[in-house]
């Protein structure tokens, strides 16, 4: 910038100092915009919704059986098959119970009315399984066992039975249920037996740190309703979950529970939840 010459020197000097300010400021961008606003703050992520609590466990029928000792030490819960009832299952507990000292059965209804038809009257089933997918069936079990668990919980403080030790055991539907839980059950059942059932399971494998629940399968190589060959598959992806998996098959045996079945499950309850557990 040139100064006039009219003015005085000092005010020159001034008019010098003042434009090598400005340009200074304009070269390190002081006018060149006013500055921006800052920017809004991101919002918080919502957190995601708990899965939804599975349905209560509407059980029109809930049979126990009493320890034949007197004083039970030891709860199993019995689970019936799909159409299948309280009633039908009420003397396998009580010959699992004579043979096991300590040992309470409680033994319920299942949660659903059976989807049998006209003829299914006081039939009942965990889960259905008409139009049902094969990939369907690890949710529907899951979501079964999920009832029960709650069911139970209820059930035991209400008949004066202990909560622990805790055994399951189940037939068909049932050992499917039982099976479950023998590997998702918290805290972890003491023992668990399945009679003619499969597995089957919508979370990966996984072996937690602890112990290892045993499992009995009981499983007859005449089965038409669900395969022997059900048992082998239920064994091996039953260890792979660190489950500790025994094993009883009966040649003869269709899809049912026989003499020799009852015997093997009371010699196994005995050793894994009889006195001293």
């Amino acid at each position: 910038m040139l100064c006039a010459s009219t003015s005085p020197r000092a005010a020159c000097a001034f008019a010098s100092w003042l434009a090598l300010a400005l340009a200074l400021a304009d070269l390190a961008g002081c006018r060149s915009d006013p500055p921006s606003a800052s920017p809004a703050p991101l919002a918080a992520a919502s957190p995601s919704p708990a899965p939804p609590a599975p349905p209560a466990c509407e059980s029109p029928g809930v049979r126990v059986v009493p320890a034949a000792t007197g004083v039970a030490t030891a709860t199993l819960v019995l689970l019936h098959g799909y159409g299948g009832s309280a009633a039908d299952m009420e003397p396998v507990g009580r010959a699992l119970a004579r043979g096991v000292p300590g040992l309470a059965v409680l033994v319920p209804d299942g949660c659903e009315a059976w989807e049998g038809g006209a003829g299914a009257a006081g039939g009942r089933q965990w889960f259905g399984i008409r139009a049902m997918r094969d990939d369907q069936r690890a949710a529907r079990v899951r979501l079964a066992a999920e009832r029960v668990l709650g069911l139970v919980a209820v059930e035991l403080p209400k008949r004066g039975l202990p909560a622990a030790p805790l055994a399951f055991a189940g037939f068909s539907q049932g050992a499917m249920i039982s099976q479950w839980l023998a590997v998702h059950a918290r805290p972890r059942p003491l023992a668990v037996v399945s009679f003619s059932g499969r597995f089957d399971d919508d979370a990966p494998p996984t072996v937690e740190a602890g112990r290892a629940v045993p499992l009995l399968l009981v499983h007859g190589e005449r089965d038409p309703v669900i395969p022997f060959a059900q048992a082998d598959r239920a064994a091996a992806l039953l260890a792979a979950r660190g489950v500790r998996v025994e094993r009883l098959t009966r040649p003869d045996l269709a899809h049912g529970i026989d003499d020799a079945s009852l015997a093997g499950a009371v010699s196994f309850l005995t050793r894994e939840v009889g006195p001293g557990h």
